[in-house]
């Protein structure tokens, strides 16, 4: 099995009061993403099936 975000545990599926908060979401990185302001990056990327199912860590910045 390769590993992508798609595998990962820590990665899972939020149904949010809205729209906006709704979608998937990394456990693993995702207070580190906001404290370092990019929150909405990483929600973008996940939103995107190509990013999630790139062989990576669960998050790596877009070079």
């Amino acid at each position: 099995m390769s590993k992508n975000c798609n595998t990962r545990k820590w990665l899972e599926w939020v149904d949010g009061e809205h729209e906006s908060d709704t979608g998937f979401t990394c456990n693993k990185c995702h207070n580190q993403m906001w404290a370092a302001g990019r929150e909405q990056e990483l929600h973008a990327n996940l939103d995107r099936h190509e990013y999630r199912s790139r062989y990576k860590r669960c998050f790596e910045p877009e070079a």
